[in-house]
């Protein structure tokens, strides 16, 4: 009987722990291209500076014109 008390505080433990890790996430949110705008012919390509960047779940990607 101990052992299922044990093992249910583990589980209820590691939910809560689990639950609070969302709080510690931080997206990011990225202008495309850089601080210029969203231009038809930039000065450096899309592809190039999308590259350059690491984007991650949650993140945004801003185009203003």
């Amino acid at each position: 009987m101990a052992f299922l008390r044990t093992n249910s505080l583990c589980f209820f433990l590691f939910t809560v722990l689990l639950s609070f890790s969302t709080f510690f996430t931080d997206a990011r949110r990225f202008e495309v291209g850089g601080s210029g705008a969203w231009v038809p012919n930039p000065p450096e390509n899309y592809g190039s500076w999308a590259g350059k960047s690491r984007f991650l779940v949650h993140d945004t990607l801003c185009m203003y014109k």
